[in-house]
């Protein structure tokens, strides 16, 4: 995958034949150097559904399947549980408290890791 490129899924979800205004999208950052964060965003009436955990599994594994990384990063803040059920569903597992770093996270997070070799 080239430098600075982001790759990103998106699932809509359809009930008796009309399309619904739920959505999910996944990205992956891809810096020039050091450890590869993915991250998603569901629409609010998507929420609880399951289709956060679907675009990151997608996403997941588009990066084993088509990149050479062994690792992926997800962060979210400590008291989002929804994020943290989506992580440990996706094969993401809790790695550490992350400490706030104010003005820009100003909560503690969590830190969950998905290895993709071996």
């Amino acid at each position: 995958m080239p430098r600075g490129s982001a790759r990103a899924s998106r699932y809509g979800r359809r009930r008796r034949g009309r399309r619904r205004a739920w959505s999910a999208t996944s990205w992956l950052k891809t810096p020039a150097a050091g450890p590869r964060e993915v991250g998603y965003w569901t629409a609010e009436a998507a929420r609880g559904t399951g289709v956060a955990t679907r675009a990151l599994r997608a996403l997941t594994t588009h990066v084993r399947d088509e990149t050479d990384l062994r690792e992926l990063r997800l962060l979210h803040q400590e008291d989002n549980t929804a994020s943290c059920r989506v992580a440990e569903k996706s094969g993401y597992v809790f790695s550490r408290v992350l400490p706030a770093f104010p003005p820009a996270f100003p909560r503690d997070g969590h830190l969950h890791v998905r290895h993709l070799t071996g």
